[in-house]
């Protein structure tokens, strides 16, 4: 259930005419499309992801929670880096990470669309996105994303890394994929888009420790090590190990 590497980005991205997409050697070759479909797929494989509408249980030894409601013994991780979350996740948690990957979609979709207007038909109006970082109409639209449409949505996580107590966007002991998800899109938002400030993640201080935590995590520490890099964490961005 991995990408092969013998396989042609043409023949990945017949679906939706780009990628990510995902190819299941285990199930005929058959191709997932779409970045949340392929990350609640694999989530639901190691635990990160409710399998049903009932209560989620992934570790290789069952053990019992004295509080039912939300109970995630430990997270661990493999010599090959994959992450495994022994977890209970309710109906309820589940629904909440399904808002979660929607907002992250909202609150990205500005930008999206001012980087690629040709996509969605904002070209007709002059926009030219990464076609020409000179370009006056996208231009505008980052300013507007910058000075309004993106505190706004950050004021949202935050508050909801407020309510929920654990540093975690839903509220759970460990993180699920709505971190994984979110985290490395706060991270482009502010390395790659000219317009959007790069300290912008700064005023919000849940925010901010989101990304630091989720980084911070053994497995992920390990992944990037196997790499040759480090994440820097005042820059949102990776350098080459010593």
């Amino acid at each position: 259930m991995i990408y092969h590497p013998n396989s042609t980005l043409a023949s990945l991205a017949q679906q939706y005419g780009q990628v990510p997409a995902l190819r299941n050697h285990a199930n005929g070759g058959a191709v997932l499309a779409q970045s949340a479909a392929i990350l609640k797929f694999v989530g639901k494989q190691c635990g990160l992801y409710p399998r049903d509408d009932e209560w989620l249980a992934v570790s290789t030894t069952e053990k019992r929670c004295s509080t039912p409601t939300t109970c995630i013994h430990s997270l661990t991780h493999s010599r090959t880096h994959s992450l495994t979350v022994r977890t209970l996740l309710s109906t309820k948690q589940k629904a909440k990470i399904d808002a979660l990957m929607d907002e992250e979609n909202d609150l990205f979709c500005g930008l999206t669309v001012s980087r690629y207007p040709w996509r969605f038909g904002f070209d007709a109006v002059g926009m030219q996105g990464v076609r020409d970082r000179d370009c006056p109409e996208t231009a505008k639209v980052r300013a507007q994303l910058a000075n309004d449409t993106l505190p706004r949505h950050l004021a949202h996580l935050e508050k909801i890394l407020a309510d929920g107590g654990t540093g975690w966007l839903a509220g759970t002991a460990a993180p699920t994929v709505a971190d994984f998800q979110m985290v490395p899109r706060l991270q482009w938002l502010v390395t790659s888009n000219d317009g959007i400030p790069a300290e912008l993640l700064k005023g919000y201080p849940k925010v901010q420790a989101l990304v630091d935590n989720t980084m911070a995590l053994p497995a992920v520490v390990e992944y990037y090590a196997a790499r040759g890099e480090v994440y820097d964490p005042p820059t949102y961005s990776f350098k080459k190990s010593a």
